[in-house]
């Protein structure tokens, strides 16, 4: 069989940024692998393109950020008061590589809110707040969760029910003033 040897090149956005040759017989068939560091400042989506000589082949990149988030224990009661709003703070951040939004979900009593976290830079932190009342179908405690794109926090909250007082004004001893 026949030999040949073919250069191929990986392109960033046109620009060279690799290139192997590669020696095969007839029929051969061989794998390469180029690893890419993604710069720290690359925004936009990115085209990389493996040429071999033949057609060219053209693979788009978007580099997302990367979120987690954890509750803010410190700040988040651990009991709430049935019939009552209970605060629930959590603070998400931004453990990737590029400014982006994060989403970030409250899981509670089978219901979910959701908030946005508009341009958090890499390491960037920021705290949410949600609230929630609980109710008789809550039962004793919640179990509420926080999730954001790369990461899922949690926690028990006791349910309490709210205080109550009987007020009685005993008139046998209660001096008039005026008098």
């Amino acid at each position: 069989g026949d030999t040949a040897t073919r250069d191929i090149t990986l392109l960033r956005d046109g620009t060279v940024i690799n290139t192997r040759q590669v020696t095969l017989d007839s029929e051969e068939r061989v794998q390469q692998q180029f690893d890419v560091t993604i710069p720290p400042d690359a925004l936009d989506p990115v085209t990389y393109t493996i040429d071999t000589g033949d057609e060219p082949y053209k693979h788009r990149v978007t580099v997302n950020s990367e979120f987690t988030v954890q509750f803010d224990e410190a700040a988040t009661p651990n009991q709430a008061v049935r019939g009552e709003q209970t605060q629930f703070k959590a603070t998400v951040t931004n453990v990737g590589g590029q400014t982006g939004d994060g989403f970030v979900t409250l899981d509670i009593g089978g219901q979910s809110k959701q908030q946005t976290v508009p341009g958090l830079s890499p390491d960037e932190s920021q705290s949410v707040t949600f609230t929630y009342t609980p109710t008789e179908s809550d039962g004793d405690s919640l179990s509420p969760t926080v999730t954001a794109q790369d990461g899922t926090d949690g926690m028990t909250v006791s349910v309490v029910e709210p205080a109550e007082f009987d007020v009685t004004i005993d008139r046998t001893n209660f001096r008039d003033p005026l008098v």
